[in-house]
C-alpha cells in the first residue's frame, strides 16, 4: 500500500507482476487484486484470485484473504450470488467478520431482495458492534424493508445522531416520508439535503441522485398541498 501511494497503482501493479515467480504466486497475486480494488478493474481482480484459488489449501490463512477480496470484487461487479456465496465463506471461517455481515446483509436486503434472510446477518453484525454508524444503517434499512418503520426509524436515529453520512441521512429520510404527515416530510427534506451534499462532497452519485429524486417528489407534494 505504501509503495502505491508512493508511485502510483499502475506503476505499482507493473512493478509487482514483472516479480511473479513460482515462490510467490499466491501472495503477489492477492497483493495485485486488492491493487485491482482499487482501481476499480473488478473483473481483473475476480480474474487473478480466481486463477490462484485452486493453490490455497482450506487450511491456509490465504483463504480468508482470498475469499474477503472475492466477495467484494463480485459484490462490486454485480456478481451478487457469487458475492454471497463468498461472504457465507468468510463469515464460516471468521465469526467477527462484521464488515462481511454487514455488506451481506445489505446486498441481500437490497440487491437481491432477501431481506428476511438478511437481517440475521445484520442483527449479529450490530450486536458485535452496537454503536456502528454503518452497521446501525444497515439493520435499521433491514427492518424498513420487512415493514417494521417504527424500529426502523429508532435505529436510523441513533445511526444519524452518530455521525451523519449519506446513506443513513438518505434511509430516515425515506423512512419518514413513508409516514406520510406534514412535518415528517420536513424533515425528511431536511436530512435528503444534508444527503445530497454529503454525497457530492464525497462523490456518491446514486445517493446524490436518490436524495434529488426525493425532494423532487417533495415539491411535487408541497405544490399539491397549498391551499
Amino acid at each position: 500500500r505504501d509503495m502505491g501511494k508512493a508511485v502510483g497503482i499502475v506503476k505499482t501493479i507493473e512493478h509487482i507482476e514483472k516479480r511473479i515467480n513460482p515462490h510467490n504466486t499466491v501472495y503477489a497475486n492477492l497483493l495485485l487484486a486488492d491493487y485491482n480494488l482499487s482501481e476499480r478493474n473488478f473483473s481483473k481482480a475476480i480474474s487473478r484470485l480466481q486463477s490462484i484459488d485452486a493453490d490455497i489449501p482450506e487450511e491456509s490463512p490465504y483463504r480468508l484473504k482470498l475469499d474477503n477480496l472475492l466477495a467484494r470484487a463480485m459484490h462490486f461487479a454485480a456478481d451478487y450470488e457469487g458475492a454471497y456465496r463468498a461472504y457465507l465463506r468468510v463469515i464460516e471461517r471468521d465469526a467477527q467478520a462484521i464488515v462481511a455481515m454487514n455488506n451481506l446483509a445489505y446486498m441481500l436486503c437490497e440487491k437481491l431482495a432477501r431481506p428476511e434472510e438478511a437481517l440475521k446477518y445484520a442483527v449479529k453484525a450490530n450486536e458485535l458492534s452496537p454503536d456502528s454508524v454503518e452497521l446501525l444503517d444497515t439493520l435499521g434499512w433491514v427492518r424498513f424493508r420487512l415493514g417494521q418503520a417504527t424500529e426502523a426509524e429508532r435505529l436510523l436515529r441513533r445511526s444519524t445522531e452518530k455521525r451523519k453520512r449519506p446513506a443513513n441521512c438518505l434511509h430516515l429520510a425515506l423512512v419518514l416520508v413513508e409516514q406520510g404527515q406534514r412535518a415528517s416530510i420536513r424533515e425528511a427534506v431536511g436530512l435528503a439535503k444534508i444527503a445530497r451534499d454529503l454525497a457530492r462532497e464525497q462523490g456518491d452519485v446514486q445517493i446524490e441522485d436518490q436524495s434529488d429524486a426525493l425532494l423532487n417528489q417533495y415539491d411535487t407534494r408541497s405544490r399539491v398541498n397549498r391551499p
